[in-house]
Formats: C-alpha cells, structure tokens, sequence
C-alpha cells in the first residue's frame, strides 16, 4: 500500500495530469447515441477534407458539454508552446491522448487544415447532432471556421 501510494504521489508531482486520471477513473460521459465511421468520413468530405483515416466503424456522438468539461479538467493547454519542439501537433496529439483514456469511443479527432495563417493542427469532434466542430488545443476553444478547411483527419 505505501509502495502504490509513493509511486502515485511521484506521478502526481511529475506529471499533474495524473491526478485528473485518478479522478476520473469513474467518470462516465453521457452520449448522445452513435454515429457510423462512415458518416463521420461523409462529414469530413463535405468539409473538403482529402486524406481521411477511420479507425473504427462506430463512435458515440458527444455533446459540446461533455467536451467542455473535459477540457476544463485537461491540462493540454497551460503547456508552453515551443517551435519546432511543442507546436500545434504536439498539442493536437496530446489532448487526442487524453481524450482516448477519458472519453474512448467517442467522435473526437485531429485534424490538420490550411488557415488564413497558414497550416495548423487541431482537433475535432461530431456533436450529437452529427455536426462537426474544431477544439483548439493550446486554448481549448471550441469553434466551426468555415475559412479554415482540413486536409487530412484521424479519428
């Protein structure tokens, strides 16, 4: 016992995402029904996306409440950005991380996408009613921008 609790206490301070983990160990999201991957490539073509990966063939719908507070509890974003080394990439991969272990099975992904600024990484997700939104990791901001078009997605 005092072995678990001094490795814990070690994760926590090396990495403070793991007391997120342990407290949400329980944590069980509502959905809001399923979608098909197949849909999900559908939405992702509307969008003008050419290079789509699906991993699975079915996903849970989310509502923008259940992502809010998921990325209330996140620590994605209070990360320092660093070219080259922690850029948008390393953020997207990271808050698509968490979101595997916290909300596995839902309709969340990465997309990159051109944008009036250039090419950037971010995520996304399928809302329950089958619309599609951005999640800015470094912000955690949850937007549509139709200026800004993905050229390849992973869900």
């Amino acid at each position: 016992m005092l072995d678990w609790l001094r490795k814990t206490v070690l994760r926590i301070v090396y990495n403070p995402e793991v007391l997120i983990s342990l407290i949400h160990d329980k944590w069980k999201p509502y959905s809001s029904g399923e979608i098909r991957g197949s849909k999900i490539k559908s939405i992702l073509k509307e969008l003008g996306t050419k290079n789509i990966f699906i991993s699975d063939s079915k996903y849970k719908k989310i509502t923008k409440n259940v992502v809010k507070e998921f990325l209330s509890n996140d620590m994605t974003d209070l990360r320092k950005y660093v070219p080259e080394k922690y850029d948008c990439d390393n953020y997207s991969f990271s808050l698509m991380g968490k979101a595997s272990y916290l909300l596995s099975g839902y309709a969340i992904g990465i997309v990159w996408a051109d944008t009036p600024n250039g090419k950037h990484a971010l995520n996304f997700y399928i809302d329950k009613y089958e619309a599609f939104w951005f999640i800015e990791p470094q912000t955690d901001e949850i937007f549509y921008d139709g200026a800004i078009k993905p050229f390849l997605a992973i869900i």
